[in-house]
Formats: C-alpha cells, structure tokens, sequence
C-alpha cells in the first residue's frame, strides 16, 4: 500500500509526514497501523488504490527477480529450479516469509471483501491511466500537470532470464494458487475485470 500525502487539501513535498514502512503490508496491517498512531481517520479518508498483476505473470516476474538477483536470500535454490519445479515449490510456499500471496489476500478487510472505497487497476493499463489515478488520488488538474507524465517509478524491475512460459499444468497450478485473484480480478485468461 501506498500512501499519497497531501496537507490542508494541497499536495506538497514537505506535507508532514507519518513515517511508516508500508511496503508488502497488507491493507489490514497498514490499517492497524494507522489505528495504533491514533490515525486512523486519516486513514478513512484516504483515497484508496491498487495496481494488479495478472498472477501468470506475477509468478514469472516473480521467478526472474529471484533467479537474476544474487543477493537474495533464495538465489541458489531458485536458480537451479527450472520454472516448473519454481511453481510446484510455491504451493509449499504460498503466503510464508518466501513466497507470495494473492493479491486479494493483500487488498482484502474485516469481512474478507475489497474495500467499496477502493479502485483497483490492472498494473498493465497504469501509465496510460496516470492522470486518472493521480486525479483519484485527490490531486487536481494544476497539481497533476506539475507532476508531469513521469509516470510511477519502477522497483524491483526484473532482468529477463529466459523463457518461462508455463506449461499446461503449471497454468493449472498458478490458477488453483491464485483462485482468489481470478475470481475476483481476472478471467482464466488472465484478461483484467474489476466492477
């Protein structure tokens, strides 16, 4: 989760700051956060996002980052894992400190349902959307021409490391893994759906 910060209605780089470490939080856990600082009306207020991946191409990106990046700490037992054997080690690893988790299981409240507050959108229609996420977010027509099209920064960029195009069974796999995901973002054919 992301956090768009604004003062008195007006985005700016020196807005004050809770200083929070949001990265792979959950929604539940960024709220408890929040609940903690005695925050969590700015909380509610927020406007809320999320950018999706189709877990296809989560679950290569995801094999590629590890296979390619020597420091992390699972480079040697991925890099010699073909992407078959990666995706059949994920069903051990679903949800632990070295898998992944849906993105439904991230996005998700109290009631186990995405928040009506939030818009969520397909990571692959993000630049072309940027103005609308940033209007969606609260910044106004003058703030987001002086943000310009730079477009959200890229972290984590994976090297491309081969070909890991999955075969039958591993799409089965990746789709049983992610069943919340495609029932709730995706086709079977990894097409973006959301409300």
């Amino acid at each position: 989760m992301n956090h768009v910060l604004k003062e008195a209605g007006k985005w700016s780089p020196k807005a004050k700051k809770m200083t929070i470490d949001t990265t792979h939080l959950t929604y539940l856990e960024t709220k408890h956060i929040y609940q903690k600082a005695g925050q969590i009306d700015r909380f509610e207020a927020a406007k809320k996002f999320a950018l999706v991946r189709s877990p296809v191409n989560r679950v290569c990106s995801f094999y590629e980052y590890i296979a390619s990046n020597k420091a992390h700490q699972l480079h040697e037992k991925v890099a010699e894992m073909s992407f078959a054997e990666f995706v059949v080690w994920l069903i051990d690893h679903m949800g632990d400190q070295f898998g992944i988790t849906t993105c439904f299981d991230h996005l998700t409240n109290e009631n186990d349902e995405v928040p009506s507050d939030m818009q969520v959108f397909d990571l692959t229609e993000v630049d072309e959307r940027y103005d609308e996420i940033l209007a969606l977010c609260g910044f106004d027509p003058d703030e987001r021409k002086q943000l310009g099209k730079a477009g959200f920064p890229r972290l984590n960029v994976s090297k491309y490391v081969g070909d890991v195009c999955p075969d039958s069974t591993g799409l089965s796999l990746i789709e049983y893994l992610f069943e919340d995901d495609y029932l709730n973002f995706f086709d079977n054919h990894g097409e973006f759906r959301w409300k």
